[in-house]
């Protein structure tokens, strides 16, 4: 196999299989063309290293869900980007459309890449392979009968092992053995669930999970790594109040979006053992808002069952019709309210 790092004609079927050091060098070789072009689209550099990192946790998801195509590899990371862009609009920016863009010319001036925000980047592609093995080629050798049986003795080994780690991991903590289970158990429910009042539902209980799990941390006097989901109701320059729980803000925190009290965070950072949390990153917590459009009113959208505030800063793509299918993030205040941040309209 040729160097991804160096050949340009790549598919992703050739990323199957690859080790860490390989990845990291595939990760290196595209990370400054691909946040070059969001960066150049989006005038944002935050929001650029966002988008970046969110295009390469896909390309490992196309990896796996097709088994790595012949498509080009690089081709498929800057269509991947443009439409990663175009769903980062910010207000008073023209609408942009997917063009299946391929190719990129970057400026002639220099871009200077923050070398922290790509290694970030990079261990955080590293360790997203590691969770999403890629799946491997059945050897011919094993006949479709036999293959069948064995198939449905190990479904029923792993239905009840998994059923046990699965209960043994209800009561799992952050940094405990079996923690990773419990996310995975919390996230095919969220897959299973009907519409999106109940997603959402789900989705709030998990948030209050991550809180509850940080006071079982605080009685056990452990620290740990740990995403954290709470209200912001105090910001003084070094230190936000989150919930009840005192979050310390360094020089070195990642700021990413408008932050301002009232609002819901995601948190991600160390607990501390005086009972503080160190953040690393800070962003306002979004929700995955989809469904049928069944009311519109001034600045208030019911979907699904679920009323939608769409300020005048919302991004709105498309336009809003009874019975038409739409898709956007949002974000949740204080007092319970989704306050839409960009919205879709289905064709």
């Amino acid at each position: 196999m040729a160097d991804l790092a160096s050949d340009p004609n790549q598919s992703l079927h050739d990323i199957l299989g690859l080790g860490a050091a390989k990845l990291g060098a595939l990760h290196d070789r595209y990370y400054p063309e691909v946040y070059q072009f969001a960066y150049y689209r989006l005038h944002d550099a935050q929001l650029a290293e966002e988008v970046t990192h969110t295009v390469f946790l896909e390309l490992l998801n196309e990896a796996k869900q097709t088994s790595g195509s012949q498509r080009n590899l690089r081709g498929w990371l800057m269509s991947c980007v443009s439409k990663r862009v175009n769903e980062q609009l910010i207000p008073n920016r023209p609408a942009l459309v997917d063009d299946g863009v391929t190719s990129f010319q970057a400026p002639q001036e220099e871009m200077v890449i923050d070398q922290e925000a790509q290694e970030l980047s990079r261990q955080k592609f590293l360790a997203a392979a590691k969770r999403r093995p890629y799946r491997k080629t059945i050897s011919p050798a094993i006949g479709r009968p036999h293959f069948r049986l064995v198939l449905g003795i190990l479904a029923i080994i792993l239905l009840i092992g998994a059923t046990i780690t699965l209960v043994a991991s209800d009561s799992a903590l952050p940094g405990d053995r079996l923690y990773p289970f419990k996310h995975a158990w919390e996230e095919l429910q969220l897959f299973l669930a009907g519409g999106l009042s109940q997603r959402l539902e789900i989705e709030k209980s998990y948030d209050q999970n991550r809180f509850d799990e940080v006071q079982s941390l605080l009685q056990a006097h452990r620290e740990a790594t740990l995403s954290l989901v709470g209200g912001l109701s105090q910001m003084n320059p070094d230190e936000w109040l989150v919930g009840d729980l005192l979050v310390v803000i360094s020089p070195n925190t990642r700021l990413i979006g408008q932050i301002e009290p009232g609002w819901y965070l995601l948190v991600e950072g160390e607990l501390q053992p005086d009972g503080t949390i160190l953040a690393h990153q800070v962003q306002p917590r979004e929700y995955t808002v989809s469904g049928k459009l069944q009311r519109i009113q001034e600045q208030q959208w019911l979907v699904d069952g679920v009323t939608i505030q769409v300020p005048p800063e919302a991004i709105v793509m498309g336009t809003p019709k009874i019975g038409k299918q739409i898709q956007g993030k949002a974000y949740r205040s204080l007092d319970d309210n989704l306050v839409a941040r960009w919205v879709k309209v289905e064709p």
